[in-house]
């Protein structure tokens, strides 16, 4: 295939694209307060809070049990009296131990005035804790578990600890809760402010689960390509090109990153110090955190657990993880979800790194601000703390 006939391909794919992206604009598809908000991943702030007002019969939806009954129906939980429902979410079950078989936070629980209860365990993009259904599972083996991901995924092993037949229901934000969200638009008829505020809410989980109007678009390209399989070979030289672009401008801004973000170890008292990581992997890019006491990493103490528990606190518009077998924490700082990896960014925003060095410089050093800021408050935090002691 000649560069002409390359350049008319990708005209004809960008027409598509324009047109598409005229549709949304039309149909203001791209307006989504959650996703303006940048709090689309968050799961505890947006996904749980969510859920649990809709599943609350005095929420403030003014729709009583309508919506939890919704729910029951579709996951053909029977024997449960939406009318006597109460909810809570993160619900506190007691510390976690040395052992982590007991203990934790239940991100939703639903219970009824003859003490059934209803355990949703929340997963966005965070990984199971250790023995975390095992725990839930033991505090009140009769309740109904259910576990919730975007896709429908099952739990590790390691969350089920020692029992591997925990009974669980698996539900997934792209199947079960999608159905049941538009189940709820539809009941929300008369109710324009909370039936728009579901639309909203649909319109994120197509987002996060890859089922937006686009995908029509990518059946239009699919059977363009089958009508003209020439094309492929020139794709796939403009794929790899395009691909190599992305893993140098990747490998120049982790580069910049570690070069201006400083590693040295932040000292605190009582000779402990928290030394930093920042990296790109499965997690997305994010920025790390290790608690040492002198040369000993103490990520299982119970002051990581308490700094982990500060470090959430001073920080409420960053969401910090602990999974892993080393970290006091770590995060995604902005503009990165979690998952999102550089190469994730927006094709536009990535090729404006690569070809603009100042750019680049300008992208890394408001992540090096947004950190020294998290590093700032808890050593000041923590200096205040130790006094107190």
């Amino acid at each position: 295939m000649s560069i002409h006939d390359l350049k008319e391909l990708l005209l004809k794919i960008n027409h598509l694209i324009d047109c598409q992206e005229k549709i949304s604009a039309r149909t203001g598809d791209d307006f989504n307060i959650f996703k303006i908000l940048g709090v689309e991943a968050l799961e505890v702030r947006t996904h749980s809070a969510f859920l649990r007002e809709l599943l609350d019969k005095n929420g403030s939806h003014g729709m009583g049990p309508v919506f939890l009954k919704l729910l029951l129906n579709r996951l053909r939980i029977l024997d449960f009296d939406a009318e006597s429902s109460s909810v809570e979410a993160e619900k506190g079950i007691g510390r976690i131990n040395e052992t982590y078989t007991c203990g934790g936070r239940i991100d939703l629980v639903v219970w009824d005035k003859d003490n059934r209860h209803i355990f949703i365990e929340n997963k966005i993009y965070a990984g199971d804790q250790e023995n975390q259904l095992f725990r839930y599972y033991q505090h009140n083996p009769k309740a109904t578990l259910i576990y919730l991901t975007l896709n429908g995924d099952d739990p590790s092993e390691s969350s089920k600890g020692d029992n591997p037949n925990i009974p669980y229901i698996k539900m997934a934000y792209a199947n079960e809760i999608l159905l049941w969200l538009k189940d709820c638009r539809k009941e929300a008829v008369t109710h324009p402010v909370v039936r728009e505020a579901l639309t909203q809410y649909i319109e994120l989980i197509c987002h996060l689960t890859n089922q937006t109007t686009r995908d029509s678009m990518k059946e239009e390209i699919e059977q363009m390509l089958k009508k003209q399989p020439e094309y492929i070979k020139a794709i796939s030289d403009a794929w790899s090109t395009w691909n190599d672009m992305r893993e140098k401008a990747k490998m120049e801004f982790l580069r910049i990153l570690n070069e201006r973000l400083s590693t040295d170890a932040l000292k605190l008292t009582d000779n402990l110090s928290i030394e930093f990581v920042a990296n790109d992997d499965y997690d997305g890019v994010f920025i790390g955190y290790r608690l040492f006491d002198g040369d000993k990493n103490i990520y299982t103490s119970k002051i990581a657990e308490r700094y982990f528990n500060e470090m959430q606190t001073k920080n409420r518009g960053t969401t910090f993880y602990r999974k892993g077998n080393q970290w006091l924490c770590w995060y995604n700082p902005e503009p990165f979800a979690p998952k999102i990896r550089f190469v994730n960014l927006d094709p536009k925003k990535i090729l404006e790194l690569y070809s603009n060095p100042d750019e680049m410089k300008k992208f890394v050093q408001c992540i090096v601000e947004q950190d020294q800021k998290i590093r700032t408050a808890f050593a000041d935090w923590q200096k205040k703390d130790s006094l107190k002691e």
